[in-house]
């Protein structure tokens, strides 16, 4: 069993997909080129009840219709109207063909028969949720499958009878130019016209394509489709014929892409680890920003949180012409933890709650701590968190276990007495006394090619009727740092 799914004037579908306010009432249509005598090459059906037809110029199609609304063919429009059709086909079966720009074909066969018609009825209102109006027809064959999306309104199942698509345009079955012609100077105009001429009269008037033809329309025929390779890119971009100011206005766009690009990474079986987002201003300059995501994900309503919560801090001078988002792929796959492995219970949250950390204190003081390759004491540098947490990995050891040094931050600054150069008495408002007994010193300095030098003598003491201290001096003066035990 096959599908064909086909977007009716895909040009023009593309067109009002990217213009959400425009009334489906709405006369529309769109033209060929941008020059003086440009001509229609698409319209709707409301454009076409007031007779606008392809092939009138500009000003003919405005004489019939003076509410139309004109676009121009938008190549960007087209590939990403393209994108959604195509990432819809993919969840139906991998086996899809790119017939032409706006029919797609789908090998059901790995399809359980009982759920292909309900499966392949559900793409209509997922396409139709991307703006997009879908005409899907099924048949034991390609061939017969697209004159079947032909003939849908917007469903059509055909299984032996081919008279459902007798009163096609026979242009509908794909015949060449010269064909055409030919048939055209015959009177025949549809399908079911030249489904009733013998055999033997067209292979003798029309060769081995005539024959081709007549033999597809009274029998199925099976071929091998030439399946189109999984994208590797995975972006979506929007243009604004006026210039955006309200975050508002800026995130239902944003919505709409977002929407469109993680069906295609769920059609395709991956997810996005990462996401670029470029705002194009009206002065010509970019904002851009790279998001690293907490947790690869394909789900539209967590990266338009992210985003979301990241716009509310952003402020631009001027109005934004344009929006584009890549992701960076990866694939989707699910995570099963060990037993005893630890992991964060809610990456997102964390993520979140994290960015709004950030607006609140910056960027420079939100993340992980981590020693600094010196031995300068409490060094250390902010890194960002980690969502996946690595099992801690013990090492025996018959080292016995050294006394635990409880650090004082900051250290606090304390007056010493000393005979020669050993310290026998400290004074400070928390410990003072005599020292009884001193090991050390132990001299400590590092990063002294550069302006962030370091030294100090570290001792350490045990004080009378207090217990085990660390102190040490630096530039002639003296600090308890902590204390032993």
């Amino acid at each position: 069993m096959y599908a064909a799914i086909r977007i009716p004037d895909l040009n023009l579908q593309a067109c009002l997909r990217q213009r959400p306010d425009t009334a489906p009432d709405q006369p529309a249509a769109v033209l060929k080129e941008q020059t003086r005598h440009a001509v229609v090459h698409q319209a709707n059906a409301a454009a076409r009840r007031h007779g606008v037809i392809a092939g009138q110029t500009a000003n003919q199609a405005l004489a019939r219709c003076a509410d139309l609304t004109l676009f121009y063919l938008d190549p960007k429009a087209d590939a990403s109207a393209s994108s959604v059709l195509f990432g819809a086909a993919l969840s139906l079966s991998p086996s899809v063909e790119i017939t032409s720009q706006d029919l797609l074909t789908v090998d059901l066969s790995g399809h359980p028969s009982a759920k292909r018609t309900a499966a392949s009825r559900a793409l209509i209102p997922l396409l139709a949720s991307h703006g997009l109006e879908a005409r899907i027809g099924l048949a034991p064959a390609p061939d017969w499958a697209h004159y079947a999306a032909y003939c849908a309104q917007p469903f059509l199942e055909i299984t032996r009878d081919r008279t459902a698509f007798d009163a096609l345009p026979i242009d509908a079955a794909r015949p060449s130019d010269n064909m055409l012609r030919i048939l055209a100077s015959w009177g025949i105009r549809t399908i079911g016209a030249f489904a009733g001429l013998p055999r033997q009269g067209i292979g003798e008037r029309l060769g081995q394509e005539g024959l081709a033809l007549w033999d597809t329309l009274h029998s199925p025929r099976h071929r091998l489709l030439k399946q189109a390779p999984l994208p590797t890119v995975f972006d979506e971009s929007l243009e604004f014929d006026t210039r955006l100011e309200s975050l508002d206005a800026l995130l239902f766009s944003i919505r709409r892409i977002l929407d469109s690009l993680c069906l295609s990474l769920r059609s395709c079986g991956k997810s996005a680890r990462a996401i670029r987002f470029d705002l194009t201003l009206e002065d010509h300059n970019h904002y851009r920003r790279s998001f690293r995501l907490p947790e690869a994900t394909s789900d539209a309503n967590r990266l338009f949180s992210l985003l979301s919560t990241h716009l509310e801090q952003v402020k631009t001078d001027c109005g934004i012409t344009a929006v584009s988002i890549r992701a960076s792929p990866t694939d989707a796959h699910a995570r099963q933890l060990l037993l005893f492995q630890q992991s964060i219970a809610d990456p997102w949250k964390l993520g979140q709650t994290l960015s709004e950390l950030t607006g609140l204190v910056g960027s420079d003081n939100i993340g992980s701590p981590r020693l600094r390759d010196t031995y300068r004491p409490d060094a250390f540098q902010l890194v960002p968190l980690q969502t996946d947490l690595d099992p801690v990995e013990t090492t025996p050891t018959d080292l016995p276990n050294p006394l635990p040094l409880r650090r004082m931050r900051p250290p606090i600054p304390i007056r010493v007495t000393l005979n020669g150069k050993i310290p026998v008495h400290i004074q400070s408002p928390e410990i003072s006394g005599k020292i009884r007994d001193v090991r050390g010193p132990w001299l400590q300095s590092g990063d002294w090619w550069d302006s962030a030098s370091w030294q100090r003598t570290e001792w350490d003491v045990s004080i009378e009727e207090h217990g085990l201290f660390r102190i040490f001096s630096t530039h002639q003066r003296w600090f308890l740092e902590g204390s032993y035990g």
